[in-house]
C-alpha cells in the first residue's frame, strides 16, 4: 500500500495551491483575466448579503465562501489587484451609464 505520510500530504497540498495561486496570476495579468474574476467574485456574493432567511442563503453562503477562497489568493498575489480592479469595474459601469443616458436623451 502506497499511502502518504501527513508531511508529505500537505506538502502535496501546499504544492498544488502555490500552482493554483501562479494560474491565478497569469489570469489577472490581462485585462480581461481581471474583469473575469471581477464578475466570478459578483457571482459568488462577494460584495452583497447573503442573507435571505431561508435555506437559499445557506447555497449562496457556500457561493460566497469560495469567492473568499479567490479573494484571498487574489491579495496573496497582489493587495493592490482587487482596489485596481474596483476601479476599472466603477469606470465601466460609469461609462454604461453615461451611454444609457445620452441614449434617453437622444430619443424624441
Amino acid at each position: 500500500m502506497n499511502t502518504l505520510t501527513d508531511k508529505e500530504m500537505k506538502a502535496r497540498y501546499r504544492e498544488e495551491h502555490e500552482d493554483r495561486v501562479r494560474d491565478l496570476s497569469a489570469i489577472l495579468r490581462s485585462p480581461e483575466g481581471k474583469r473575469y474574476m471581477w464578475w466570478m467574485l459578483e457571482t459568488c456574493h462577494m460584495f452583497a448579503s447573503t442573507f435571505t432567511g431561508n435555506s437559499t442563503g445557506n447555497f449562496m453562503e457556500g457561493e460566497r465562501n469560495v469567492g473568499l477562497r479567490i479573494f484571498k489568493d487574489i491579495l496573496k498575489i497582489d493587495p493592490k489587484l482587487m482596489g485596481q480592479m474596483a476601479q476599472s469595474h466603477a469606470a465601466k459601469r460609469q461609462a454604461l451609464k453615461l451611454k444609457k443616458e445620452q441614449a434617453e436623451k437622444s430619443k424624441p
